[in-house]
């Protein structure tokens, strides 16, 4: 789910969730405790809990615990993408205090929507959303500054090496957030991952906002969801 790690609950995605469970995935949402109550990396060892429950309980939900994609957009984006580091990279994992609940071969994909990959890359955020950026940095990362090594330990972007796992991106051409999605994306790249994207060009119209594909009306939207299907009969073959 999105919020900016602050809000949101999943029955925000609910109705995108029951779209892929009809193509006959089981797909479990995960709530996680919201900033400020809750701070970084709470949330990253709450859904490593989930992914361990569901291991507990595999046959009784109809999971199949080797094949796993780990999905999300906004804030959930980044929470998924970071802890399929984690799982990844036993170096990482240690580093950030977060230990793995599953291993690395049962984790097939990351699926990041709109998600905050390279946060330093608002740090010069002015106004408004400058104004909000540093709120919601304030609230997760306990720090209105982005230039902290708890932070830069966040950034998807910069830490994803050779060992992560097949990723979908996408972004709308009208999000302040699609900077820090290419930017992952062409690490990913360098790095050797299997990657794809879903960009638009700057002039598309109707401009596409932060989560845009979630409104099935729009054409892009119907690409992306149409994209998210091929990911996911690719890497869970």
């Amino acid at each position: 789910m999105g919020g900016g790690w602050v809000a949101g609950s999943t029955a925000d995605v609910e109705p995108y969730a029951k779209i892929l469970a009809a193509e006959g995935y089981t797909v479990v949402a995960v709530d996680y405790a919201l900033a400020p109550a809750a701070r970084y990396p709470l949330p990253l060892r709450q859904v490593g809990a989930a992914l361990s429950w569901l291991t507990e309980h595999a046959d009784e939900v109809h999971v199949d615990i080797d094949r796993l994609v780990l999905a999300g957009d906004s804030a959930g984006a980044q929470i998924s993408a970071q802890l399929a580091i984690a799982i990844t990279d036993p170096s990482y994992a240690a580093r950030i205090g977060v230990e793995p609940t599953v291993a690395a071969h049962q984790l097939r994909g990351v699926i990041s929507h709109c998600g905050p990959q390279l946060p330093e890359l608002l740090e010069d955020a002015h106004g408004v959303e400058g104004w909000f950026i540093r709120t919601i940095g304030r609230a997760y990362f306990a720090t209105s500054s982005f230039d902290e090594p708890h932070v830069h330990d966040a950034s998807v972007a910069a830490q994803v090496g050779p060992s992560y796992p097949p990723t979908l991106v996408t972004g709308g051409n009208a999000d302040p957030l699609t900077p820090q999605g290419k930017a992952f994306a062409e690490r990913l790249t360098a790095a050797g991952v299997d990657v794809t994207t879903m960009f638009w060009p700057d002039d598309y119209t109707p401009a596409l906002q932060h989560e845009f594909q979630f409104d099935l009306r729009l054409e892009a939207a119907q690409e992306t969801l149409a994209a998210t299907r091929a990911f996911l009969a690719r890497v869970m073959r």
